[in-house]
């Protein structure tokens, strides 16, 4: 009986080198494959990690903070992980965007990940109506990240940020005149609003009563100092000469503190 002939070294070799081959690229394969999935599987984790914060710089702007919990459920580690927001004012586009550093989260574990936004309150369009009114801000989060090395992922969600306003509910109501014995008329207002914000409302409220014609009949300064969370409410009076009719005439009303200079809405008067 004839016996097959045993092959040559180098082509057993060979074909080792070739079984390797291909048994290294279904690892590779499978590990990236792996890898992909995982990095679509981030998600921010149950419970909050820290709440949110706000902070009024010298400025002008408004810096809010906030920690998400983000869970990675894989075996490999996320790396060069950042979060990014873009916070909207409904209606007038773009208002703030913010970020986190690069991050590392360990596989299988959750990982506290700090977010940072800017609001120019003393230079955008909306800043004065951010001062009076609460608002619901949509915010984009994008979230990029590598995973194992191997496969990157950019994943967007879509939440709301509760804004609340410094000088909610703001008003300037002006009583009616009243004439004086010394023949002067005083003209009555009452200064009301409530802090929704964190931050406490520090500064000078400036109260002008103008005429119909656009003269400056009187003027009246107001420093506040009111805490987060408190309402506001506090009387003013004026005496106007003869010589200044209030009748059809506005009361303007206006804001200075640290970093921000406003202008509230005229307020008519009777």
């Amino acid at each position: 009986m004839r016996m097959n002939p045993r092959p040559p070294g180098l082509y057993r070799w060979s074909r080792l080198f070739r079984r390797l081959s291909t048994l290294a690229v279904v690892v590779v394969v499978t590990v990236s494959a792996l890898a992909v999935y995982s990095a679509t599987q981030v998600r921010p984790a149950p419970g909050a990690a820290g709440g949110l914060t706000q902070l009024l710089l010298p400025n002008g702007t408004v810096e809010l903070g906030a920690t998400f919990n983000l869970s990675n459920p894989g075996p490999f580690a996320f790396t060069h992980l950042r979060l990014v927001a873009v916070v909207s004012f409904p209606g007038a586009g773009l208002l703030a965007v913010g970020g986190t550093p690069d991050s590392t989260i360990a596989g299988a574990s959750t990982g506290v990940v700090p977010l940072t936004i800017f609001i120019p309150m003393a230079t955008s369009p909306v800043g004065a109506t951010l001062l009076t009114h609460d608002a619901a801000l949509p915010v984009d989060l994008w979230l990029n990240t590598t995973y194992a090395g191997l496969a990157s992922a950019a994943i967007r969600a879509a939440t709301n940020f509760t804004w609340g306003a410094p000088f909610a509910q703001f008003n300037a109501t002006p009583g009616p005149p009243a004439p004086q014995p010394n023949g002067t008329l005083q003209v009555p207002v009452e200064i009301t609003f409530s802090d929704h914000a964190v931050f406490g409302d520090v500064g000078t409220i400036t109260v002008r009563v103008v005429s119909s014609a656009g003269v400056t009949c009187a003027t009246s300064s107001l420093p506040i100092a009111t805490p987060a969370g408190a309402a506001f409410a506090q009387g003013l009076s004026f005496y106007l000469g003869a010589g200044c009719d209030p009748s059809g005439g506005q009361l303007l009303v206006s804001y200075d503190g640290p970093g921000i200079s406003a202008a509230f809405p005229p307020e008519a008067l009777p």
